[in-house]
């Protein structure tokens, strides 16, 4: 047990020292930014081989991806649909930066192979119920910088049943109302990402419907305190660059059971935190 606290003092104390912040290799603020911007994206353009595979508003190529990769893209609302494509087995599909508003029931009914999706820097205000029931590969959801979301709007996201991560950042998300997610959950969803929205203050127990998430981002969401009612499967929680003032309950009722068994990574930096409580179980952790 003390060696467990020592670790954690350390790691916390590198809160209020950025020049000597050595957490899991990072350096500096800037380093432990890239990281978090790294985990988030995965979109990237077209390679000069790139093929058009309709009109010049697609371009289709195959590499690394199971199948085929497509980027729409940056068409800036002159592309409003998603075409029929000269390649039909897309596995990948880059569709931001479209002025997409409306997901409508056909919206994919031309890249039904689809596995990973980017749906960022957009405009979605509506997403239909039944949007998703043609997709029944898709594991990666990626909806970043659509600023007028709610999770009213993403009840049929979460219902994906295939689903593995969901990225939701940058997006005015406010607190997701009381039992959401005992209603709306994909039990496959094992990374969920929700950086740089306005959650507030959160009991990590509302996520406990997904019982495969492993890895959880709040980052820069106004959260001032972090709690738990009951244990979580999670391995990595990122909850940096908020407003928390104490450090999470890590034990269950007092007791020595941790609240936190299968945490690896705990991600504190940029916060207030001035003091750890007597007690802290966290085995596996590692602070940054």
């Amino acid at each position: 047990m003390n060696s467990i606290l020592a670790w954690i003092r350390a790691c916390v104390v590198l809160l209020f020292v950025e020049s000597n912040l050595q957490c899991l290799g990072l350096h500096s603020r800037e380093e432990a930014t890239e990281h978090l911007d790294a985990s988030d994206h995965v979109a990237a353009p077209a390679p000069p081989s790139a093929d058009f595979c309709f009109r010049d508003y697609c371009r289709c190529w195959n590499d690394t991806w199971p199948g085929w990769s497509a980027d729409c893209s940056q068409n800036n609302g002159s592309l409003t649909f998603i075409p029929i494509l000269s390649e039909p087995k897309v596995t990948f599909l880059n569709f931001s930066y479209n002025k997409v508003q409306v997901i409508t029931d056909d919206f994919f009914a031309n890249v039904t192979d689809l596995r990973y999706l980017e749906l960022s820097n957009n405009n979605i205000i509506n997403i239909s119920f039944q949007a998703f029931k043609n997709l029944t590969k898709l594991e990666g959801l990626y909806l970043n910088f659509n600023y007028n979301l709610t999770f009213d709007i993403l009840r049929p996201v979460f219902l994906i049943p295939t689903l593995k991560r969901l990225d939701v950042r940058h997006s005015s998300l406010t607190p997701p109302p009381d039992g959401y997610f005992k209603n709306y959950f994909s039990r496959s969803l094992e990374t969920l990402f929700l950086h740089e929205n306005e959650i507030g203050d959160i009991d990590l127990a509302v996520f406990n419907s997904f019982t495969s998430l492993r890895k959880l981002g709040l980052a820069t969401n106004y959260i001032s305190k972090v709690t738990t009612s009951s244990p979580t499967h999670l391995e990595m929680l990122e909850i940096q660059t908020n407003g928390i003032l104490r450090f999470p309950e890590t034990c269950i009722n007092g007791s020595h059971e941790s609240l936190f068994p299968n945490l690896k990574q705990l991600w504190l930096i940029e916060n207030v935190m001035r003091w750890l409580p007597a007690e802290c179980v966290c085995p596996n952790c590692q602070c940054c």
